[in-house]
This record gives structure tokens, sequence and C-alpha cells, in this order.
């Protein structure tokens, strides 16, 4: 094959091919940019943080390195609850036709990617914490904070899972949750150094308040009984009916459809 033949199927295949497809579906187009915002987003306030310092205080932390850690170790304990149940129609038969109750697959899924995955990070990450100064926190909190942190994680995955099975365009609707917990969660940066008019928005997000508490617990020794504490207990509860409602919606659309048995 001669080198004219080579560039000429880059060119179609690598180049022109892609714009094709990029033109020809708008969900490519959306998805990409959005993708790139959400990244330019993120660590552009991230940046901008710990330049400052800003806002960090107002989640109870006085080192950027506290809050970054701290935001790394709860996004790491709510990943295989918050992205990883066997829910895709890709995947669902294969789950739930093998003679097995679904929550023992679950609890088979969660530990398996636990064990892989999630074990080591969350280890690390609890160890940096721990060895930071100034680091105070009630048992009753924060177990109690782990367990509605799970419940909120499932009922973000119900919700999500529910959508796409309404829409039936998986990718979109992933992508759309997720910029919305990078960008306006506050686990990379704290929300507070955001527009004013962002400010009014990001709050009523359940998982910014589950970020808030969380270091508070860690750094502030914030007890159960408090606004803060409460308003989260309201937010996790709310987050996992009102995914669970959804996802309920979505799976009894796609069983009319046929799609599922």
């Amino acid at each position: 094959m001669n080198i004219k033949a080579v560039l000429r199927s880059l060119w179609y295949y690598s180049i022109l091919g892609n714009w094709y497809e990029i033109v020809a579906y708008r969900s490519v187009i959306v998805t990409t940019a959005v993708g790139t915002i959400g990244s330019f987003l993120t660590y552009y306030f991230l940046g901008y943080s710990i330049i400052y310092q800003r806002g960090i205080l107002e989640y109870g932390v006085s080192m950027p390195l506290g809050f970054i850690l701290s935001g790394l170790l709860l996004s790491q304990i709510a990943n295989p609850f918050r992205y990883n149940f066997p829910l895709h129609l890709s995947s669902f038969y294969y789950s739930f036709s093998r003679p097995i109750p679904p929550y023992l697959i679950l609890i088979q899924t969660w530990l398996s990617i636990y064990v892989k995955f999630n074990a080591y990070p969350v280890l690390i990450y609890a160890i940096a914490i721990a060895s930071l100064r100034n680091l105070s926190m009630r048992l009753e909190s924060i177990l109690l904070f782990l367990v509605l942190w799970m419940t909120m994680s499932i009922g973000l995955n119900f919700l999500e899972n529910g959508v796409v099975y309404i829409t039936k365009k998986a990718e979109p609707v992933s992508l759309a949750f997720r910029f919305f917990e990078y960008v306006f969660s506050g686990q990379y940066f704290p929300l507070t150094i955001l527009p004013p008019i962002l400010q009014q928005f990001v709050w009523l997000l359940p998982y910014s308040w589950a970020y808030l508490v969380w270091r508070k617990i860690l750094f502030e020794e914030l007890p159960v009984i408090s606004l803060e504490y409460f308003t989260f207990i309201i937010a996790s509860i709310s987050t996992f009916l009102v995914g669970l409602c959804i996802l309920r919606k979505g799976y009894n659309k796609i069983y009319c459809e046929g799609l599922v048995l």
C-alpha cells in the first residue's frame, strides 16, 4: 500500500468520517460541548479556590488539602452505589433473569467493585485525612451520614436510570447528571465562590448538602441535631423516594413498549 492510499484512508475514516458523525448527530455535538464546558468549569473554580482559599471556611475547613481530600473520599465511598447498578437495558436480562434475589445481585456487585476499585483509594484518602490536624468528629454523626449518603447515591442512580428508560438517551442523560454533580456539588471546590445567582440554585441540589455536611462532620464536629444535618436527612430521603418513583415510571414505560418482559 502506497503512502497516498494510507493518507487518503486516514482522511476519510479518521477525520472526515468523524466530522460527518458529529454533524449528523446533534447529541454528539451537545455531549462534546457539555463535557468540555464541565471539565473547564470544574478545574477553573478548583484553581480559583485553591489560590485564594475562598469559601472553604464555610465548610468548616481551613486547609485546601483537607477540603479536596474529603471531597475525593466521599465520592469514592459512593461510587458503587451511584454508578454501578446493573439496571441498564444491556445488562438487565442477564442480571435479573438468573434465579438469584435482586438484592443479592446488588450486594455482590457492590462488594466486588469495592474490593477491586474502591477499597484502596478509600483507605488512602481516609489515612491522609486522619493525618491532618484539627480533625474531630462525632461517631453517631458520621455513621448516620454514611447510611444516608448511600441512600442518596442509590436514589440518584434510580433517578438517572429512570430518566434513561423514559427518554432512551443514555449518554446525554448520564453526561447531564455528571455535569451537575462535578460542577455544582462542592466535591472539588466550595460552592460559595460561585456567582450569587448560581448559589441560589445549587443549594437546591441534594449532593450540595451532602458535601457541606460531610466536611462539617469531619472538621467541625457537626452534631446530628442541627439545621444542616436535618436538611441533609430530608434531601437524602427525598432523593431516594423521587428516584424510586421515576425508576418505576421508566420501567413501566419500557415494559409497556415490550423492551423488557
